[in-house]
């Protein structure tokens, strides 16, 4: 299965990239290539909630770098981004990935109350009229 893919929730199409339980540094950071490959293959109208999941992943400067550039790349097309697994200094990692990027990144402790966020955000939006 596709580390980054489209999943529903609650009728809402979420993009999951699921970065949780990574073997090692360099999968990490290809992994972080081909979720940016994914989105840039979408209409480029931000349109998009996004779904990271580090939990039990490695990090380090390679993986920063890494995220802050998947970050960075996604801010066109994303509405919403809610990120789970982040605990001890990946906390500090997601804050300084978040100031780099200009990107309101969003921590959350579980999946499900991650995916219900996302979805209110999408809601949120789709009534502002913002959407093209």
């Amino acid at each position: 299965m596709a580390r980054t893919r489209f999943i529903e929730h609650k009728g809402h199409k979420i993009v999951f990239m699921d970065f949780a339980r990574i073997e090692s540094i360099e999968a990490g950071v290809q992994y972080a290539k081909e979720a940016q490959e994914f989105v840039a293959a979408q209409p480029k109208k931000k349109h998009l909630l996004t779904l990271v999941d580090v939990s039990d992943s490695p990090f380090n400067r390679q993986i920063t770098d890494a995220l802050s550039k998947l970050s960075s790349h996604n801010k066109p097309y994303v509405i919403a981004n809610a990120t789970v697994g982040v605990t001890g200094l990946k906390g500090t990692l997601l804050k300084t990935i978040s100031r780099l990027t200009g990107r309101n990144l969003k921590a959350f402790d579980d999946v499900d109350e991650a995916k219900d966020w996302l979805v209110e955000e999408g809601k949120k939006f789709a009534e502002s009229g913002d959407e093209d």
